[in-house]
C-alpha cells in the first residue's frame, strides 16, 4: 500500500512493502546499487523500485547492503558468509564487530546508546547517511520479545532534512536471497524501534563499514 509522508515543502510516497517510493530527486541521495528509476505516476516525483535481492535476515540483509554501498565485490552465497568490508556496530560504550563475531547477542549485553550527532539548532540525533545503518540491540542478559536485535541498512537519505530510507528485513525461515525487500521511512533514530522495541533494555547503536 502506498503511503504519503509529508516533509517540509516536499512528500515522500513509500510502499513499504513492494520496495517502492517516491522522491522528489534533486533533494535525495540514493543507493542505486539497490534501486533502479522506472516510470513514475506521479507528478514531479521520480519513483524507485528494488533492483537487487538480498539476504531475508534482518543481520544479513544489513550487512550485505552497507558492504555492497561501500565497494565490497564477493557475491553473498550464503548465510554466515565472510565477506569485506567488516561491518561494525558502534555503542556508547564499545563496538561489535558483527562481520566476525560468532554470538552479537552475548556482545549486546551491557550496551549503552550510542552518542548520535545533534542538530545544534533543535537538538534532534542526526540520523546517520547513505552505506551506514542503525542496530537495536537487547542490553539485558534476558531475552526479549519479539526479537533481541534488528538491524536496517541506510538506502537513501535526504540532502537537507533528517529524513532517511531504510531496510526493514525480518527474518522468515531459510536465509535465502529475496526480492523485493522491505524498506521504510524514518524521520528520527528512535522512529526505528517502532512499536515493538520500546522496552528500555533495548539500545541503539549506529552501523557502518570498516574501510
Amino acid at each position: 500500500m502506498l503511503q504519503e509522508i509529508q516533509l517540509e515543502g516536499e512528500s515522500v510516497y513509500i510502499d513499504s512493502d513492494a520496495g517502492t517510493f517516491y522522491i522528489v530527486e534533486s533533494s535525495w541521495l540514493v543507493s542505486t546499487q539497490f534501486f533502479s528509476q522506472v516510470e513514475s505516476d506521479i507528478p514531479d516525483y521520480v519513483k524507485y523500485e528494488c533492483s537487487r535481492q538480498i539476504p531475508r535476515s534482518c543481520i544479513e540483509s544489513a550487512e550485505y547492503v552497507i558492504q555492497e554501498i561501500n565497494g565490497c565485490t564477493q557475491a553473498w552465497t550464503e548465510e554466515g558468509q565472510t565477506r569485506e568490508p567488516n561491518v561494525i556496530a558502534e555503542f556508547g560504550n564499545g563496538s561489535i564487530d558483527i562481520s566476525t563475531s560468532e554470538n552479537v547477542q552475548d556482545e549486546l549485553t551491557g550496551k549503552t546508546n550510542y552518542d548520535f550527532d545533534v542538530d545544534p539548532d533543535t537538538g534532534e540525533e542526526l540520523l546517520p547517511g547513505v552505506g551506514e545503518g542503525l542496530i537495536i540491540g537487547n542490553s539485558s542478559d534476558q531475552d526479549l520479545d519479539p526479537y533481541n536485535m534488528h538491524l536496517g541498512a541506510i538506502v537513501a537519505r535526504h540532502r537537507a532534512l533528517n529524513v532517511c530510507i531504510i531496510s526493514d528485513v525480518s527474518e522468515d525461515g531459510e536465509v535465502i536471497l529475496i526480492d523485493p525487500w522491505r524498506i521504510i521511512c524514518l524521520q528520527s533514530v528512535q522512529e526505528f524501534k517502532g512499536a515493538d522495541y520500546r522496552a528500555p533494555e533495548y539500545v541503539m547503536g549506529k552501523l557502518s563499514a570498516r574501510v
